[in-house]
Formats: C-alpha cells, structure tokens, sequence
C-alpha cells in the first residue's frame, strides 16, 4: 500500500512539473507597454522619452494593445516591435 502511494505521488508530481514547463516554454511574450489613451497608440517603456507619449496614459502589456487595436506610438517603438 505504502509503495502505491509514493507510485502515485511521483507520477502526479511529474505530470504537474511537466505541465508547467509546457505552459512556459509555449507561451507567448507579453511585453510590458505605456498605453497613450489621448492617441490610442502604445509605447515600450525603453521608448518613453523618444515617443513622447501625451499624460493619459497607463502601464498595460502587448496583448491588451493588441486588444485596444492601438498602434506604435513612434519611430522607437515601431523598430522595437518590428525587431522583437
């Protein structure tokens, strides 16, 4: 009996460990952006200062400009998103 526990211990522990490294190594980066609501564009946070964004802005990520359908803010952010 104690040996049919510790099989099924293992085998349970392998299958979540394997879980989470799939969800890892498939998912997809999710950047983090400056969202410039007066614009509906985004900025990367490497590009605040070339861009310029306006002051109704707020710190999201990729997928919900993606969602927004906002556009690259700027010359900076266009590159950074094209080269990465």
């Amino acid at each position: 009996m104690k040996k049919i526990l510790i099989v099924i211990s293992v085998v349970a522990i392998v299958l979540i460990a394997g879980i989470v490294t799939y969800n890892i190594v498939t998912e997809k980066p999710n950047p983090q952006v400056i969202l410039d609501h007066t614009d509906s564009t985004f900025v990367m946070p490497e590009c605040f200062e070339q861009d310029k964004p306006s002051n109704y802005i707020e710190q999201s990520n990729m997928e919900r400009a993606e969602e927004l359908n906002y556009k690259p803010g700027g010359s900076c952010t266009e590159a950074a998103v094209a080269g990465g």
